[in-house]
């Protein structure tokens, strides 16, 4: 059976994804921030992955990817998946203690820690307007953190410990 999105152009598909991947993720921290009163956070996370596997799985058959189990061993697969589950671990618990707000305008510095490390660590080109636009926006997460005042503790720490694992997953 071919799955329904197949017949979509492939742009269109990648759109929808996102729409819908997006959608997930502000879902996701929104239950997870209600339920943390509710719930230990080791008990979250469970609930979580296997609401995440089943909407993997639902996502793999609508692009038609299911069977593709190749490479899934593989060393460098499986340190990047160790990598993104500790990363979800420092990210819920940054959420479970800070405003909702904060730690999603602390883990919007993600694509500029990408541009500036695959500079420094991987001599990508990137000019002054992108340094200039990644000084501001990590200007900006330095607002939001506010070192040396009250947003600026273990919580904060952790979501930029998020940041910085997934700059090493990506």
């Amino acid at each position: 059976m071919t799955p329904p999105v197949a017949e979509l152009p492939s742009n269109l598909r990648g759109a929808l994804c996102f729409v819908f991947g997006t959608a997930l993720l502000v879902t996701n921290d929104t239950l997870v921030k209600l339920l943390s009163a509710e719930m230990p956070i080791g008990q979250l996370i469970f609930v979580r992955g296997w609401f995440a596997v089943g909407f993997t799985l639902a996502a793999c058959w609508w692009l038609g990817v299911l069977g593709r189990w190749r490479g899934l061993g593989d060393k460098a697969v499986l340190a990047r998946a160790g990598v993104n589950t500790f990363s979800m671990f420092t990210y819920m618990a940054a959420l479970i203690h800070m405003p909702i707000a904060n730690v999603a305008a602390i883990t919007q510095a993600i694509p500029l820690a990408l541009t500036a490390a695959s500079a420094l660590l991987l001599a990508e080109r990137v000019g002054p307007r992108r340094w200039t636009a990644v000084a501001i926006g990590f200007a900006g997460v330095l607002f939001v953190i506010r070192p040396g005042g009250q947003n600026f503790n273990v919580w904060a720490l952790s979501a930029l410990l998020t940041v910085a694992l997934i700059v090493v997953r990506d």
